[in-house]
């Protein structure tokens, strides 16, 4: 399966981070967003079009944690996968990210490979996902199109077979 050009957002304070993974992704068809801080997260998914989030936990304004927590409670933003990119390497961290819906967790530094590799991953998993979601709404749209069709004919044969025996009635 071909991937499409995709949006990846990055949220990293580290300055470094963002052109690395920006020559990384790009041969890839990935475009990467930055922000620097979980509140110039939350501006940039609300005004573009992002299909993963590499979430570092460690940033300056608020706990990365809080951060998936924000990200997986709000409805426009829960369906987005979040990839945890971060040097916190710990069990209960990586337990943690995934109680929290984090779709995978990688820890820093990482294998730039592996790392493409768990991106596009994700990024095929989130386009098959949109694809069953546009055929169960166009599946939902049919449905109710032959359920009206037919109580329309249930109606119609119902109204005819009453005008057939009306004038029959009368002749018997």
């Amino acid at each position: 399966m071909s991937l499409d050009a995709s949006n990846v957002l990055l949220v990293e304070d580290d300055p470094q981070q963002p052109k690395l993974l920006a020559a990384l992704l790009q041969e890839a068809n990935i475009s990467v967003l930055h922000a620097a801080t979980a509140v110039d997260a939350l501006g940039l998914l609300r005004e573009k079009q992002v299909d993963l989030v590499l979430l570092d936990l460690g940033l300056p304004d608020i706990n990365g944690f809080e951060l998936l927590r924000q990200f997986k409670e709000s409805p426009e933003l829960q369906a987005i996968p979040v990839i945890v990119l971060t040097a916190w390497n710990s069990l209960a961290d990586k337990l943690r990210g995934f109680e929290l819906g984090a779709t995978d967790y990688l820890t820093k530094p990482f294998e730039p490979a592996e790392l493409r590799a768990r991106v596009r991953a994700a990024l095929r998993a989130r386009k098959l996902q949109r694809e069953l979601t546009q055929a169960n709404r166009e599946l939902t749209a049919a449905r109710i199109v032959a359920e009206n069709a037919a109580r329309a004919k249930a109606d119609f044969l119902a109204n005819a077979s009453h005008e057939v025996r009306t004038p029959l009635n009368g002749v018997i």
